[in-house]
């Protein structure tokens, strides 16, 4: 089975993140990992929407072990 890693900053587009890892696992059975790419586990989307993960990305050990990687866009983030 596929896996990647679904990075996310504060003011992260949540649609962008949310449907794309929603559309991979059900449809086609592709495990993402949503992944904070700052010390903390709780990011806030460009909405306001907080969403707790699990991992951060220092806590990712080989990102070579994983197929791919989305970024979901947005201002702050990309900033």
């Amino acid at each position: 089975m596929k896996k990647g890693l679904l990075l996310l900053a504060d003011g992260f587009e949540q649609t962008e993140a949310i449907a794309t890892h929603d559309i991979l696992l059900r449809s086609h059975g592709i495990e993402v990992l949503p992944v904070s790419i700052s010390s903390s586990y709780e990011v806030t989307s460009s909405m306001g929407l907080k969403i707790l993960v699990s991992k951060r990305l220092e806590d990712i050990k080989d990102v070579s072990a994983y197929d791919f990687i989305v970024l979901p866009g947005g201002k702050v983030g990309v900033d």
